[in-house]
């Protein structure tokens, strides 16, 4: 199994970070990071995610925090006249049209906007942005990263917009997520990249196609995976050929185990 999914590797895998309808998305990513000191190597394609995930709470801090400032200006000559609630009621409902927007995912009945921290710091920023008009809270603008956290809402960012992949299963034990750009699917375990099966570059694959090959790897049934992959076409012609004869190898060989199996019967 694993060799055929290094062949399908060596054939059709690119590395995200050298995708080139991607190098735009990606150069904004790590010119963003590199400014709060946050960018590291991305090693492989699930740290690419991570980084993206982390990316885009940003962006929506940043935009949360500009949109505050906009509501504060426009308040600023009776901001004086307003007790705490009128203020903080004020604020959100100028800032409701923009968390529309965002990215966001809910988790335990809470709307999570900003995935890299805690639920307080959420609320925070989704109902209290009313306290940024207080010096001890602006500082979150910018010296931020003691707050950070990773892993605090599962794999509940990679079913977001937050990831711009699809996480395809999560069963507790392994996690698939499936990427359309490159038509691959990372086959996942403690937060590491155990396989990666990487399809013909084409229109993206449906759904119950690609689980079925990865409940095939998972089984190790390698004549099913063989077979899903060439009555799907998800190879080149090329690659269906070498693949078919390997097929074929792995049948006559299941074969003639079965017949001696039962001759020693």
């Amino acid at each position: 199994m694993k060799k055929v999914c290094r062949k399908l590797a060596k054939k059709y895998y690119t590395p995200l970070k050298k995708v080139k309808a991607n190098k735009v998305f990606a150069a904004q990513m790590t010119d963003k990071l590199k400014a709060y000191d946050l960018m590291r190597e991305i090693s492989d394609d699930l740290v690419y995610y991570q980084l993206e995930i982390l990316y885009r709470g940003i962006c929506n801090k940043e935009c949360l925090e500009e949109m505050f400032l906009d509501a504060y200006v426009k308040m600023y000559d009776y901001w004086q006249d307003l007790d705490y609630q009128q203020r903080k009621h004020q604020v959100n409902v100028d800032l409701q049209p923009y968390l529309e927007q965002m990215c966001c995912f809910v988790y335990e009945g809470e709307v999570i906007y900003l995935p890299m921290f805690d639920r307080r710091m959420n609320q925070l920023y989704r109902e209290e942005m009313v306290l940024f008009a207080l010096k001890q809270y602006q500082r979150f603008k910018h010296a931020f990263q003691p707050y950070l956290h990773r892993d605090l809402y599962g794999h509940a960012p990679y079913a977001s917009d937050f990831c711009s992949a699809e996480l395809l299963l999560d069963d507790g034990k392994d996690w698939v997520l499936y990427e359309k750009r490159t038509t691959t699917l990372y086959l996942i375990q403690h937060d590491t990249i155990v396989e990666t099966i990487c399809l013909k570059p084409s229109e993206p694959c449906e759904r119950e196609t690609l689980l079925l090959l990865v409940e095939d790897y998972r089984k190790a049934d390698e004549i099913a995976f063989l077979r899903h992959l060439l009555e799907y076409h998800l190879c080149d012609v090329k690659m269906e050929k070498k693949l078919a004869r390997l097929l074929e190898k792995k049948h006559r060989k299941a074969e003639k185990q079965h017949r001696k199996k039962h001759k020693g019967e």
